[in-house]
């Protein structure tokens, strides 16, 4: 396979798509990192072996890829939603194999509608290629009554305040990793949702670096039906990663391989891009029970930031 990757400087790439596509480089033919700035800062920033043997292309006109794209070209976006719709056009133009996008498609239900999808355009939702959410999601459940969600993180979003600004860690996580999830467990039951109560509780951890006050790093969220949905997920807190189906505990470690798993088996992978309407219909409707922002201390003790 031949892989360009555009929005080759950014965070996901560095600390995470990188290392696992070289434990591919067996499968890669040919890889192009792709981005805006120039060939010497590129070479200034420091790359393993295999990403220096890559092949780099500064890129501010993606009319200038169109000649290294082929049948076997599968090409990695990681670059903002924004310029997700030129990206697309340009892709259906060529006869590239998938277009690969990253998660958020869309900073809203309205812009998301604007884009045109076709067959070949996949989302890359690396949350559902964690190793025990695979194991969670395969395991047979029986019928499930209550969910419950623990992603509580340690570390802040300082380092990625641009996108934390115009997302807010309630688009980042809700609109397509937990919904991605749910989706994989109930299915059809998901639409259901629409009807459901909501209660959810915003917070903004403080002091927060960015400058958007109204961008979230907490929620904790109830969605009432025939099934309890409950979510607690923030940043800058006492560390916790688990889920509940019914009763029942999963642990969710962090490998740090899904893209080695998404890149090896993709062929095979599960393409939720077709769900993303229904996802994002969800998502409006819990976006109309928002409140006031909230606030809380860095690093507060879990479970106790909802009382």
């Amino acid at each position: 396979m031949n892989i360009i990757i555009i929005g080759a400087t950014s965070n996901i790439c560095k600390i995470r798509v990188f290392k696992n596509l070289e434990l591919l480089k067996h499968k890669i033919n040919h890889l192009y990192c792709v981005s805006r700035i120039s060939p010497q800062q590129w070479n200034d920033i420091p790359h393993s072996p295999f990403i220096n043997s890559a092949t780099y292309i500064q890129c501010d006109n993606y009319e200038t890829l169109r000649n290294i794209i082929d049948e076997n070209t599968y090409i990695y976006v990681c670059i903002p939603p924004s310029r997700y719709s030129s990206i697309i056009s340009f892709f259906n133009s060529t006869n590239g194999k998938k277009l690969i996008l990253e998660k958020p498609l869309a900073l809203n239900y309205e812009q998301y509608k604007s884009l045109t999808f076709t067959p070949k355009i996949y989302l890359m939702d690396h949350f559902i290629l964690k190793r025990d959410i695979i194991h969670l999601v395969n395991q047979p459940h029986g019928i499930i009554n209550k969910i419950h969600f623990d992603f509580l993180y340690e570390h802040d979003v300082e380092d990625r305040l641009t996108y934390f600004d115009q997302t807010g860690f309630f688009i980042d996580m809700f609109q397509s990793h937990l919904l991605s999830i749910l989706y994989l467990l109930l299915k059809d039951q998901l639409s259901n949702f629409l009807d459901y109560d909501v209660n959810i509780i915003r917070k903004q951890y403080t002091p927060y670096g960015g400058k958007n006050s109204e961008a979230d790093t907490y929620f904790y969220l109830t969605l009432s039906g025939p099934i309890e949905i409950t979510m607690e997920i923030g940043k800058s807190m006492k560390p916790k990663k688990q889920i509940f189906v019914n009763d029942k505990q999963y642990i969710i470690n962090n490998y740090e391989d899904e893209y080695y798993i998404f890149f090896n088996q993709i062929d095979k992978y599960i393409n939720l891009l077709p769900m993303q309407e229904l996802f994002w219909k969800i998502t409006h409707h819990v976006q109309k029970y928002f409140k006031p922002m909230e606030y809380y201390p860095k690093l507060i003790l879990a479970n106790e930031s909802h009382v």
